[in-house]
């Protein structure tokens, strides 16, 4: 439901990515574009901080490629779906 963000929703998991630095992000199909025109600092974390390791029919998946910090929610080997 990221066509239905408002501004400050996009600021706040821009804000999460960089706190909690999952370590899988699943960005579907239908929301890279709204990625791109929305929030080019999500996408920019997305290019900088993560690598893209499998796209299929339905999105792409990316591994965080920096080491996270050992409190966050990545070193829990969380996920987060776009």
């Amino acid at each position: 439901m990221l066509e239905l963000f408002l501004p400050e929703q996009w600021q706040q998991l821009e804000y999460e990515l960089l706190e909690f630095r999952p370590r899988y992000v699943f960005v579907a199909n239908e929301y890279s574009g709204l990625i791109n025109e929305h929030s080019p600092e999500i996408a920019a974390i997305l290019s900088d901080l993560y690598t893209k390791v499998h796209l299929n029919s339905s999105g792409i998946w990316y591994e965080l490629s920096v080491d996270p910090s050992p409190t966050s929610a990545t070193a829990r080997g969380h996920a987060s779906s776009l």
